[in-house]
């Protein structure tokens, strides 16, 4: 699942129309689209709008850890060419000196660049950012939310020095989004597949079950035991454990004391390496 925040209705209108989403009318404080695999909110100009939606969106997805969470929008730049996509690579908030760095998780195509947030529009330009309204409450509310691999910043240049702010339009606005829905849908695509991997990893494994089973394990315990079980199989060279090579220990506490030396003892495994280290023994 993919949440997409946007600040205004022309931003949102060629996302809709390519992802065939539609409009939710049972939600009211802010306007809603679902698909089959996307959320999108228009949360209106400003941080603390942006933050909110964030918000009001994590509240009606089912609250998820492993969604991924995507702001669009247009930014003004000093000399970057009207129509350019970029990804931010650091926010900055103007007002409070604030700053956070997105994840470069990611490997795509797409250029990546400084974003400033600013509260009131700009008729001057930083001459090396990106320059929005939105930004910094986006990423400090989202980075609340989920883990900060699944949380990505996506401008599209709207205005510079050459082609001042006071020229663009709503039709406009949907335009430069349209343009860029290749490297957008490239975006969302590579967000969906870490999504998945990520849920897949924090997954409690198969052998969870196993071991419950046979030692009683609290709550705190059971987070321990899938830490331990996870650094197993990730270090072992197929990845298999031998469980019954444990029946020996009479409680829940050895048995995590025995994984956690056994752990200390395996090498790290690097693709490609000759098979040959210990299972637990």
């Amino acid at each position: 699942m993919i949440n997409i925040v946007v600040a205004l209705p022309a931003e949102a209108r060629s996302l809709i129309r390519a992802f065939n989403l539609k409009s939710s009318n049972t939600h009211s404080l802010f306007k809603v689209y679902t698909g089959e695999a996307i959320t999108l909110v228009i949360s209106g100009v400003g941080k603390i709008n942006s933050a909110a939606a964030c918000v009001y969106l994590y509240s009606i997805t089912g609250e998820s850890e492993h969604m991924a969470w995507l702001n669009v929008g247009i930014a003004g730049h000093a000399h970057s060419v009207v129509g350019e996509g970029f990804l931010a690579t650091k926010i900055t908030d103007v007002a409070t000196s604030s700053s956070w760095y997105p994840s470069r998780l990611l490997t795509t195509g797409i250029t990546a660049d400084a974003l400033i947030t600013v509260d009131l529009p700009q008729n001057d330009y930083p001459d090396d950012s990106m320059c929005d309204m939105e930004a910094s409450g986006f990423y400090a509310m989202a980075s609340k939310m989920t883990t900060c691999e699944l949380i990505q910043i996506y401008k599209v240049i709207s205005d510079n020095r050459q082609h001042d702010a006071h020229e663009i339009t709503a039709s406009r606005v949907e335009q430069l989004i349209a343009d860029r829905l290749p490297e957008l849908s490239e975006l969302m695509a590579r967000l969906s597949t870490v999504c998945d991997e990520l849920k897949a990893f924090n997954a409690e494994p198969d052998e969870i079950k196993e071991f419950i089973r046979e030692w009683h394990f609290s709550v705190t315990q059971r987070h321990r035991l899938k830490r331990l079980i996870a650094c197993c199989k990730l270090r072992s060279p197929d990845g298999s454990m031998n469980i019954a090579s444990l029946m020996h220990l009479k409680n829940s506490r050895e048995v995590l004391k025995h994984l956690e030396k056994h752990i200390e003892r395996l090498p790290v495994c690097f693709p490609g390496r000759p098979a040959g280290a210990d299972h637990i023994v």
